[in-house]
């Protein structure tokens, strides 16, 4: 399936180039008639320039409402790697209506925790499970088995639950503050201070200018895998838990 803007039952095409991130993200408003890709599959974009010449994987396809004829659907692809300076990541953004937080800049992780990061992108949308010591991807996530087999996928093994993943199982301590966050590195949360960690997510960007990260977490069960930002400052809130701090599974 190739998307052109405007054309065949294609609305809008809204994207973002940074090459200080793990994977780029596409939003495309479509006539739900016209749309036939399901999540998991591949589709082309034509037209939009940096956007366009790759495969982009459909992460998710939502509909408001029965009654109403236009799906939102979000893409996702691996970026290009090109040279780019320390300072971090540079952004533009390519297509109609797009409206992006500006200032996101991620020191680049190693190529192992790029790809892991790469794959728990890849499985935003898919449901949550729990299971303790249980291995239930591809199809199923809780919090520690999605970053398991992110890392597993990029040839890193760590522990299989959060209790076993903080504070030793899943590499060094990353020392406390916002520039110290790469992608890939796992971020843990107690429902206490002091407290054993209870949830687990992987950055995939982070904001200095604003004390913020996005990470990836399958999150709960109403919820799934999800994209989502945090503060990683210690002993700040995110929902109604605490965040403990941060490792970096891949050096």
């Amino acid at each position: 399936m190739t998307l052109t803007e405007f054309t065949a039952g294609t609305q809008t095409i809204d994207g973002t180039y940074d090459t200080g991130q793990p994977l780029g993200t596409v939003d495309v408003t479509a006539v739900a008639d016209s749309w036939f890709a399901l999540p998991g599959q591949a589709v082309a974009i034509a037209g939009l320039g940096i956007l366009s010449g790759q495969n982009w994987l459909v992460s998710t396809v939502s509909r408001s409402s029965l009654f109403v004829p236009d799906l939102t659907v979000t893409l996702t692809a691996p970026q290009p790697s090109f040279p780019e300076p320390a300072s971090g990541g540079a952004k533009a953004a390519v297509g109609a209506g797009f409206n992006a937080p500006g200032g996101d800049q991620t020191a680049a992780g190693t190529a192992q925790a790029t790809a892991a990061a790469a794959y728990a992108m890849r499985q935003l949308g898919k449901p949550y499970s729990e299971a303790v010591n249980l291995r239930l991807g591809p199809s199923y996530f809780d919090c520690s088995g999605l970053v398991y087999e992110a890392y597993l996928s990029a040839g890193v093994t760590i522990g299989t639950t959060t209790y076993s993943q903080w504070p030793t199982g899943s590499g060094p301590k990353v020392p406390a503050g916002i520039t110290n966050l790469k992608i890939g590195d796992l971020v843990f949360f107690a429902n206490y201070p002091g407290g054993p960690a209870e949830h687990v997510a992987m950055v995939v960007s982070t904001n200095p200018a604003m004390n913020t990260a996005q990470i990836v977490e399958a999150a709960n069960p109403s919820a799934g895998v999800i994209r989502d930002t945090f503060t990683p400052t210690i002993g700040a809130k995110y929902g109604g838990q605490l965040y403990l701090g941060a490792t970096r599974p891949a050096q």
